[in-house]
């Protein structure tokens, strides 16, 4: 959902629309429909090594599931501002996101903007209630694992731009902390001499070769025991070129994970509604009995 809107805004904006796409807000899923079937769980984050490329990346990607199971309810909160020029035109956009996850696994997210966009969902007792900024609550039954993914893309919106940028960042282990109680290991982050190789063979990925980084400097605070992120801070300035257009983006992003977290509840007042779930519903029908070749 938080993707969406961010696809809805492409279209105010031609220096925005381009930013958000070299932003690689919501880039984590690529429009990848995993339906809930089939949800593995990622490897863990070895703590001691993460000034290594790609274990930050990987405690960055950590699924709202995960950081639940890890340290219990808790609120997750970010920011993030870019500042954007494409020859003559200059756009910013801020974003704030909000996630409780409650106890019981009931979950409650917000995600607003300074264009005025945004959205709101609530999953409690197996209901989603999902709505525009300004409009009423709808209710219905989720579809697949649209909840979990929901609350990755708020959590992991820090991977998503560290997809682009985290080959040019170094990282260094800069000794223990304390965050929200919990013992943490603080990687401090800096523009590296050399950017690593670029090796993503994904084609729709390929814009990401002509990234270059001016600035970068951030700091995450990792949790101790889990490898989950607690608190970070990235700023950046980069450049890229989408086709024949070339863009600057300055990035600040800042974010926390708080343990603890009011209980989530359903609104009081809400549309119910259906959607069609032909998919899903065909593989619970069938069980397991469709082998995918044809009958003879």
């Amino acid at each position: 959902m938080v993707s969406g809107q961010r696809e809805a805004l492409s279209g105010v904006k031609p220096a925005l629309a381009i930013a958000l796409t070299v932003g690689c807000l919501g880039c984590r899923h690529d429009g990848d429909e995993n339906l809930g079937l089939a949800r593995a769980r990622p490897a863990a984050v070895d703590v001691g090594a993460l000034a290594k490329t790609g274990e930050l990346e990987k405690a960055l990607a950590m699924p709202s599931t995960e950081i639940a199971r890890a340290i219990g309810a808790h609120r997750f909160t970010a920011t993030t501002k870019l500042d954007v020029s494409s020859g003559e035109t200059r756009d910013s956009l801020e974003e704030t996101f909000r996630l409780d996850v409650d106890a019981r696994g009931w979950s409650h997210l917000v995600h607003e903007d300074s264009h005025g966009n945004g959205s709101e969902a609530i999953a409690a007792g197996g209901d989603y209630f999902v709505r525009p900024r300004w409009g009423r609550f709808v209710r219905r039954s989720p579809e697949g694992d649209e909840v979990e993914r929901a609350r990755d893309e708020m959590e992991t919106v820090l991977a998503g731009y560290f997809q682009v940028l985290g080959r040019f960042a170094s990282r260094a282990l800069d000794g223990e902390t304390t965050v929200a109680g919990r013992r943490a290991l603080k990687v401090k982050l800096a523009l590296a001499p050399t950017p690593a190789a670029f090796t993503d063979e994904d084609p729709a990925h390929a814009w990401r070769s002509s990234a270059r980084v001016s600035a970068l400097d951030g700091e995450v605070d990792v949790d101790a025991a889990s490898g989950a992120p607690l608190a970070a801070r990235l700023d950046a300035r980069y450049s890229a070129k989408r086709g024949d257009r070339a863009i600057e983006v300055a990035l600040a992003y800042r974010g926390s994970v708080e343990p603890g977290a009011p209980a989530v509840a359903a609104p009081a007042d809400s549309i119910a509604t259906e959607r069609p779930r032909p998919l899903v519903e065909r593989q619970q029908l069938l069980d397991g009995l469709a082998t995918g070749k044809p009958i003879k």
